[in-house]
């Protein structure tokens, strides 16, 4: 995602590049622990090279193991990208988590996001604009 602040700089750039373009883009999806088998070199597209984070399981073991319906790539094992945050949380504060990284030292941005999901003192609804439930005060 771009942010609202980039994107109007980002725009004329990325309508250049598809000018030069010789060929469609399309992805070529890999994922943790596949071998590389190389796209076709035709000229009939120009491949972007996608790599999923998610591992490699069959159905039957995602079944075994989760009590969800695991799906290789969807990017919604929020235990792993969100820092526990539930997905309710951060969809409706990324911004605001995402900024915890321009303020705050590694250390200091995990105590502020675990206070973030407590909903801490400091951190509660009173002082929580644009209907982010928990934004921590000083980052509104």
């Amino acid at each position: 995602a771009v942010s609202a602040f980039s994107s109007p700089a980002l725009l004329p750039i990325v309508d250049r590049l598809v000018q030069t373009l010789p060929a469609p883009l399309v992805p070529f999806w890999l994922a943790a622990g596949e071998p590389l088998v190389a796209p076709p070199l035709d000229g009939k597209a120009c491949w972007i090279v996608c790599l999923s984070a998610s591992r490699v399981i069959d159905a039957e073991t995602a079944r075994e193991t989760h009590s969800w319906t695991y799906i290789q790539g969807a990017g919604d094992d929020e235990e792993n990208w969100a820092r526990k945050l539930r997905a309710q949380q951060w969809w409706r504060c990324a911004d605001r988590v995402l900024r915890i990284a321009e303020f705050f030292s590694h250390e200091e941005a995990e105590e502020e996001l675990e206070a973030f999901q407590q909903g801490e003192p400091g951190m509660t609804a009173t002082n929580a604009p644009f209907g982010c439930p928990s934004a921590p005060q000083h980052l509104s």
